[in-house]
């Protein structure tokens, strides 16, 4: 989906965003990430690719997709999903590996094991939450307000 018609889909959109000195294929795949740096908010950890990443970086749903669905987007129309899973404020270039041990996760489930972005990820998921008009359970609201209180 390309949701911008900048030509590239909302994967190549958001590694463009997040990585640091994107490089980009030729003009026959020009949207397919070929090298870069990115600074992965999950982990704290820097990252360099001089090849395709591959599932080494995914693109995470800040408020996964299930917890989403979840916290109400299960009455949303079809529209409204798509919407949801290719909004770039709702997206981040992350570890492929942290982001499959979130994998559905909420927030009293699952923190970054950076410690140094909890405070954006907590104001994040209420931001998005917020947008979206997604419930928050009283454990996530627990687990935010603790976040929070360390920023």
């Amino acid at each position: 989906m390309d949701p911008d018609g900048n030509g590239c889909d909302t994967r190549a959109d958001i590694l463009a965003r997040d990585f640091q000195s994107p490089r980009f294929g030729n003009s026959a795949k020009p949207c397919r990430l070929t090298g870069g740096t990115l600074h992965d908010p999950y982990t704290g950890k820097t990252m360099q690719f001089e090849t395709p990443p591959g599932r080494k970086v995914q693109i995470d749903h800040v408020v996964a997709l299930g917890n989403a669905w979840k916290s109400g987007a299960w009455a949303w129309t079809k529209a409204q999903r798509e919407a949801y899973a290719n909004d770039p404020s709702v997206l981040l270039a992350a570890d492929g590996p942290a982001n499959q041990q979130k994998s559905d996760a909420s927030a009293d489930a699952w923190m970054p094991s950076n410690r140094n972005f909890r405070c954006a990820y907590a104001r994040q998921q209420i931001d998005i939450k917020y947008r979206w008009n997604l419930t928050v359970t009283a454990p996530e609201k627990a687990a935010l307000l603790s976040a929070l209180a360390k920023c």
